[in-house]
């Protein structure tokens, strides 16, 4: 059993989506945990880790768990960011919240540029501005929400009445409610990076969720979040990029890896679209161990009952507010969710950064065979490196007494 201690920071409620003024320590609220990084499942190299299998998985209730009785139930207002501790004192997620302040217009995001290109005449309003804000673009987080929650849902109704999506959402590994996934990935074969591949209607789809401001708004918070508690992971997916987009070369070949957001540093993210988006237990081994994916959930359901995020190897249960956003290492934890009630309904967004992507633009943009084919002696060179430097890759994650110098020395390097 992990052994948990919750320390608040009394009336203390920032605001995460603010790291790129001059960087500060937030009053974090804690969670210190028995459990350590280092004890974590690794493969060789340490890019990625192994799924759990979630054959015969079921979603458990809130009360099905408390009588276990191992885990411990953290009551969270949605709000108050708290961060997750391990013994060594690194922070390796974090209970994001809200934001406190009206968010921001963000520039316009990467699919602005084939807008014309799109039949959107069955998706009236997807794409408009639904929400009240002034001249100025500040908009309350209460009418993104909204406005995300409605988006999702839309999407969900006309991918099923379009043929684009079955009538009831079939099982998968991570449970059974209907979903979209969208932009740069590598592995299962490609030799490449390369944006995820489409049918015309559901790319349809997942461009109206893309232009949607209310969904860009949720991801700039997404990506501001991981910048403010984990600068060094925020900066290593930032070079990767970068990196990935000089070695794409022509103009032609980097438009067709395109960022879902340009207002985020994650090369990817998954709209879950419910009806019902809760998960069996699982975790996400092909994205990057050394990363955080953010998760974002709305919908109509009671806290308090269900739609909990359940941090299985810490023994730990958080309530999930709607609204809220929560970072989390999904590789290398398993995680999923209490059940909801009968008739109500959730929907989240999670972006992320595959682990593959990351190993090859480290290995010169380059598949694996392809080295160990041509050059073994090189192949075996870079496997020696990268197992030293990524066997202190948990050095990403910073630790609580450092974080503010990290972040100050990470948006200095970045220019921001």
């Amino acid at each position: 059993m992990s052994c948990l201690h919750f320390e608040a920071a009394p009336g203390h409620h920032a605001n995460p989506g603010h790291f790129l003024s001059p960087p500060t320590v937030e009053p974090l609220g804690t969670i210190q945990t028995s459990f350590n990084l280092n004890d974590l499942p690794k493969r060789t190299g340490g890019w990625t880790v192994p799924d759990v299998s979630t054959v015969l998985q079921v979603v458990p209730t809130l009360h099905d768990l408390q009588k276990e009785g191992n885990y411990r139930l953290f009551k969270w207002d949605g709000i108050t960011p708290y961060a997750l501790l391990d013994t060594d004192a690194r922070i390796f997620g974090l209970l994001a919240g809200k934001p406190a302040a009206p968010t921001p217009q963000h520039p316009s995001n990467n699919l602005n540029s084939h807008m014309d290109s799109l039949d959107m005449s069955d998706m009236p309003g997807l794409i408009s501005d639904d929400s009240n804000g002034d001249d100025s673009g500040l908009r309350p987080w209460a009418d993104v929400v909204t406005g995300f929650e409605h988006a999702l849902k839309a999407v969900r109704l006309i991918g099923q009445a379009s043929g684009a999506f079955p009538p009831v959402a079939g099982p998968h590994r991570s449970g059974n409610y209907f979903t979209l996934t969208s932009g740069i990935s590598f592995g299962g074969g490609q030799t490449e990076p390369q944006n995820l591949v489409h049918t015309r209607e559901e790319q349809q789809l997942i461009d109206s969720l893309l232009l949607n401001d209310n969904v860009e708004r949720v991801a700039a918070f997404q990506s501001e979040s991981l910048g403010y508690i984990a600068p060094r992971v925020y900066e290593d997916i930032a070079v990767h990029i970068a990196k990935l987009m000089l070695a794409a070369g022509s103009d032609e070949k980097r438009d067709q890896l395109r960022s879902n957001f340009s207002s985020s540093v994650y090369p990817a993210g998954t709209f879950n679209l419910g009806p019902e988006t809760v998960t069996v237990l699982h975790n996400n081994g092909k994205n990057s161990r050394y990363n955080l994916c953010a998760v974002t959930v709305a919908g109509h359901f009671d806290s308090k009952r269900g739609g909990h995020l359940i941090l299985y190897d810490l023994k730990l249960i958080v309530e999930f507010p709607r609204g809220s956003t929560i970072l989390l290492p999904s590789a290398l934890l398993r995680h999923g969710n209490t059940a909801i009630q009968p008739g109500e309904e959730r929907v989240s967004f999670t972006q992320y950064c595959t682990g593959g992507l990351l190993r090859w633009v480290s290995h010169g943009c380059v598949t694996d065979v392809s080295i160990k084919e041509s050059h073994p002696d090189t192949w075996c060179a870079k496997m020696r490196a990268m197992n030293v430097s990524r066997g202190q890759g948990f050095n990403f994650f910073s630790k609580f007494h450092e974080l503010a110098r990290d972040r100050k020395a990470v948006f200095h390097n970045l220019g921001l």
